[in-house]
């Protein structure tokens, strides 16, 4: 009697057991699954700080400093002459013709 009572005890409880291993086995996997990806972004972050620290020194260097002091704001040491290239204005171009629609919106518009 004891067995078979042991016996209907385990097959009500085996599906639920079964549901929280397979649960369990799921969350295991996603888990690892996220692991991986932070893994990589973390991967991906580090060579981009890297290459910001290279920008970083480089711009960090007293010629490029200079280079764009005398770039933007027009320095210039004493003896130098200041040249300032104007390029040319683009030639003014005629307006496209109105299409037939905005020519009937024209013509209904109201004054």
């Amino acid at each position: 009697m004891r067995q078979r009572t042991f016996g209907w005890i385990l097959a009500m409880l085996a599906p639920f057991l079964a549901a929280g291993l397979v649960t369990a086995w799921l969350r295991h996997n996603d888990l690892v699954k996220r692991q991986k990806a932070l893994d990589m972004e973390a991967r991906t972050l580090v060579r981009d700080n890297e290459a910001l620290d290279s920008v970083l020194d480089l711009v960090s260097l007293d010629v490029f400093k200079e280079f764009e002091v005398r770039k933007r704001l027009n320095f210039v040491k004493p003896g130098e002459k200041l040249v300032i290239f104007i390029s040319p204005s683009p030639m003014p171009s005629t307006p496209p013709e109105p299409n037939f629609f905005e020519k009937i919106k024209l013509f209904f518009k109201r004054d």
